[in-house]
């Protein structure tokens, strides 16, 4: 009987262990995950500014490209739309 009581005392060293590993394993992966949060908010950050700056940049192609005529003149385009005014009206 002894050595059936040993080997449940080895099996239940050896669960533990495990145990242990995958809880250590865990930590390592918790902690990867609150690193790469850190790095994405970073370039995240990054992004949101390069779309405000791209947006920026297509309104004023679209302000530019609104006609061929000077604004105010009879058929402008209206920069704020982009829709054609006759005469040159604003809407």
């Amino acid at each position: 009987m002894s050595k059936f009581l040993n080997l449940a005392a080895r099996v239940a060293e050896t669960r533990k262990k495990f145990d242990q590993r995958a809880d250590d394993l865990a930590l390592r992966v918790d902690r990867f995950d609150s690193r790469a949060n850190d790095v994405f908010e970073k370039h995240e950050t990054a992004l949101t500014a390069a779309e405000r700056d791209m947006v920026a940049l297509d309104d004023a192609l679209r302000e530019l490209e609104g006609g061929n005529s000077p604004p105010g003149e009879e058929g402008s385009t209206d920069s704020s739309t982009g829709t054609f005014r006759a005469g040159g009206e604003r809407g």
